[in-house]
């Protein structure tokens, strides 16, 4: 049955003109990963599952299901509705840079500066709003290379957030928040091979909430 599936992700892959080194830059996955999933070593799962349907431009189903290969409904039909309404425009300082690492762990931090550095030209209700310019592609696609998060300290959080988490160690990462029970945290990566991350509450110095992800062009001197 893997081989199956295997066979079924090569020819979707091949249908829309990718190679497997495309696929997995696009999806924010190794190349192995990719290889292995078209020999039927492994199965893709979860996010990556739906990351590969949508650039494929057919459902789930079709890959690892009844193998009847049909186009995701999103695809096939216009994803906006409704007329276009006004955005209010603010601007948020940034406060420093962060550089990713492995699992998304920032390797460097400016955290936060005194001086600031630009804007990112968006509008925050939080009025202690900063920003923070992303380095590295640790977190593609949902993150990418020079990118600016804007963090909202002042923002409650909820199961399912994205949250910027600092340690008493001193390390920071972006994680998925994911719950509080009995003194632990629980938080997932963006990146789907990465395993959850348990810290305990003493060990976890501040969680602040991840308001939005600007472009470079959002940003102002």
């Amino acid at each position: 049955m893997s081989q199956e599936i295997g066979k079924r992700l090569r020819a979707a892959r091949k249908a829309v003109g990718l190679t497997q080194k495309d696929v997995a830059h696009k999806i924010g996955v190794t190349f192995g990963a990719v290889s292995q999933w078209e020999l039927g070593g492994t199965t893709p799962k979860g996010g990556n599952l739906m990351k590969l349907a949508q650039l494929y431009n057919v459902t789930p189903e079709s890959l690892v299901g009844d193998g009847k290969v049909t186009q995701h409904p999103s695809m096939s039909q216009s994803n906006v509705e409704g007329a276009p309404f006004p955005v209010r425009q603010g601007r948020v300082p940034v406060k420093g840079n962060a550089q990713l690492g492995p699992e998304g762990y920032f390797e460097a931090m400016s955290y936060p500066v005194e001086m600031g550095d630009g804007y990112i030209m968006i509008e925050s209700s939080d009025v202690d709003a900063y920003g923070l310019r992303v380095v590295g592609n640790s977190m593609t696609p949902r993150i990418k290379h020079n990118e600016y998060v804007v963090i909202e300290p002042n923002h409650p959080y909820v199961a399912g957030d994205e949250v910027l988490i600092c340690t008493t160690d001193g390390q920071c990462m972006i994680k998925t928040f994911i719950w509080l029970r009995d003194g632990q945290y629980r938080f997932d990566s963006i990146n789907d091979d990465f395993d959850p991350l348990y810290l305990f509450e003493e060990d976890v110095e501040r969680i602040h909430y991840v308001g939005a992800i600007a472009k470079p062009s959002r940003y102002s001197p």
